[in-house]
Order: structure tokens, then sequence, then C-alpha cells
């Protein structure tokens, strides 16, 4: 049996557009009405929803990778980045900076060429996050080792899955991989049996980015964030939306076995990867889909920061607001108060009654000691026009 990169016409894949056309046509339609909408926003509007949908994807990314951030820790440290005044939340920890940085590199350089010294910072970013954030020069080389790399890739088992490219090969088919990515959606006549510089879809140029890229799987960790945000570079620079309001990361995680099996098997199974685009798009369909149901949430907690911004509120008012919209807890109690903030019942009695007549909370009809105080939406809300996001 032969790896992929093997196989004779390396890197030379291939693909039945027959399969994969009405998939792909389905998926982009959905993509289209979600674009179409964010397009109808106000800017400043959008840039807010932008960092809830960034914080979204950089959340599910840790996750995938084994890693639980806080997510006011990943929202803070996006604001900085995208320079959104959202109040003091705070410090953002290391982690949340390393991948921050990451995907706002990603996403928002999209336009940018892609070159090995960038790669090396995107690793650089994450690995000195993992570090406490001590800072060290960059190591600008590839993996040095292939044992580590078939050990993760096959999730811990004692057997060997994909044996990726030896590491004096790296240089070679990095050179080549990124050679190919800084091409504008064009496919090279040694990679593909089109014609030369056939316009290739831009969903089916990141899926295949993300397969080459796990093929060459050039660093010790992390390949599979680095393939995902290349895979968003590659979708945010073919949009009139500049920014990312879906989570493709989301939608693997949910299906994370079958994840592993497809790309396993596609990198085991000759140069045809239609099965894993035929993946690549029905994710992308899922996670647009995911984004038309959950965005008008993202958006009524972005309008309730922006009415909420006009308000006199100590920091620990904005950190229960903060908790209570991130966590999509409709109530809280006074002595629950108390102990997210680390203040007197006493004290938690008087921000909550200032809340109330700055018409953030009401109070439950149910008196007593544990009387419930629910986060409305305030009037200021209503004056605020929105396009359906639902059709």
């Amino acid at each position: 049996m032969l790896f992929i990169h093997q196989e004779r016409d390396w890197p030379n894949f291939k693909w039945d557009m027959l399969v994969l056309l009405d998939p792909l046509v389905k998926a982009t339609h959905k993509h289209g009405i979600l674009l179409g909408q964010l397009s109808g926003l106000a800017p400043e509007i959008k840039v807010k929803a932008e960092l809830e949908s960034l914080t979204n994807e950089i959340m599910m990314n840790a996750s995938f990778e084994g890693i639980e951030l806080k997510r006011e820790a990943v929202r803070s440290a996006l604001s900085q980045k995208l320079g959104i005044n959202i109040g003091d939340t705070g410090e953002p920890d290391n982690f949340s900076q390393g991948y921050a940085n990451l995907m706002c590199d990603a996403v928002k350089n999209s336009a940018l060429p892609l070159s090995a010294e960038r790669l090396f910072a995107w690793n650089a970013y994450i690995s000195q996050s993992e570090s406490g954030g001590v800072k060290f020069k960059i190591s600008e080389a590839w993996r040095t080792a292939l044992t580590s790399v078939k050990q993760a890739f096959a999730g811990g088992r004692n057997e060997t899955a994909y044996e990726p490219p030896a590491p004096h090969c790296l240089t070679e088919n990095m050179q080549r991989f990124i050679a190919w990515y800084n091409l504008p959606c064009l496919a090279p006549e040694a990679r593909n049996s089109l014609p030369p510089k056939y316009a290739i879809h831009p969903v089916l140029e990141a899926g295949l980015c993300y397969l080459w890229f796990m093929a060459i799987r050039p660093f010790d960790r992390h390949n599979a964030l680095f393939a995902q945000a290349l895979a968003d570079s590659i979708l945010s620079r073919y949009t009139d939306v500049h920014g990312h309001f879906y989570s493709m990361p989301g939608q693997m995680q949910k299906n994370r076995k079958h994840y592993q099996h497809i790309l396993e098997q596609s990198l085991q199974n000759g140069l045809d990867i239609t099965p894993w685009l035929l993946f690549f798009i029905e994710a992308l369909e899922r996670a647009v889909d995911e984004s038309l149901l959950v965005f008008s949430q993202v958006l009524e907690k972005v309008l309730a920061w922006e009415a909420a911004s006009e308000l006199p509120l100590n920091q620990r008012q904005k950190h229960i607001l903060h908790h209570m919209l991130d966590s999509s807890k409709s109530q809280i109690t006074t002595s629950a108060y108390a102990r997210y903030v680390k203040c007197s019942p006493d004290t938690a009695l008087r921000d909550i009654r200032d809340l109330i007549g700055f018409g953030v909370l009401e109070r439950s009809r149910d008196g007593g000691r544990n009387t419930k105080y629910t986060l409305i939406i305030n009037n200021n809300l209503s004056n605020i026009q929105l396009i359906p996001l639902l059709q």
C-alpha cells in the first residue's frame, strides 16, 4: 500500500465533479445567502458580530486540539487584534493571544502571500502560548521527527496509521505547496489533470489545501489547526464580505470520528480525493446552516452590548453582563452575582438594583432570599433595524 505522497503522480490530485457538483452548488448558495445578509449590516455591527464568530471559531479549534480556553480571555485577545472597544474584560491569557494572533493573520490578511516564514510565525504563536508566553526565537525549521507524527495521527493507538513524508523531504514538498497556494485560485499543470490555469472553485481549493497540508504535516504538532487556518484564509480572500462568520472546526468536532476516518482513508487510497472534498463541502454547508440559525442570537448579543455601552456600568456589572450573555443564562440571583464577581451580598444587591433601573435586568415575581433577576433586551434595541436572517 502506498501513502498518498508516495504515488508516482503526487501531488496531481484528481476528483469527480459529477459527484461534487450538486453538493457544491447547494453549499455555495447557502454561503452566498449568509454573505449577502452580512453585507447589509452596519460596519460597526458587522465587526462585533465577527468578534463573536471568531471567538466561537477559536474556542472550537482549541477544543479540537484538546485545549480548553476561557471565552472572556479569547474575546479580549481578539478585541485587541481587531481594534474593538468592548470595555475592560481583563487581560487575555497566553493561549488566547496565540490563537487570536494566528486566526487574525489567516483571515484578516488573506490577500497576503503565504511563505515558510509566515507558517513558522504561526507555529511560534501557538508554541509560545504553550510555554507560558515566554518569547523565543522563531524556529525556522520543519519537523525533524517522524514517529511523533505517526503516533499523534493514530490517536494514541499502538498502530501505524498514515506516515507523512520524511523530514528530509519536507522543504521540497512545502515549496511546491506554497507556490500552489499563492496562485490566485489556479490549478498548476503538475497537480491536476484539468487544463492548465483552469479555475478551481474556492471551496474545492480550500478543501484541497486542507488535505494537502495534512498529507505533508510539516510540524510536529497542531497541523490540523494550521490546515484549517489556511482553508479559512482561502475562503476569506474570495468573498466581498471580509471577515469570518462560521465555524468549520465546530462541524468537524461534532463528527470527529468520521473526520478522522475519511481523512486517514483519503491519505492512503490514491490521488482521487473526491470523498474528502465531498466531506469538506458538506461540513461547510452544515457550518453555514448553523450560522444562519445562531447568527440572530449573535447579533442580539452584539446589539445588547451596543445598548449597554451607553450605560454607566461599573466593572462588576460589565463582568456579570458578559457572563450572562456568553453563557446564555437569562437569570441570576444575588448570591450567584456576589460569588461570580467576588463581592458582598449587599454590594451585589446594589449593583442589581442599578441594572434594573438601567433596563438591563428585571425582578421576577417570586420574592424571598432566592429572588431571580432576568436579563432583558433594552428598549434601545428597538430603534436598530435588522434584515431578516432566516428565509
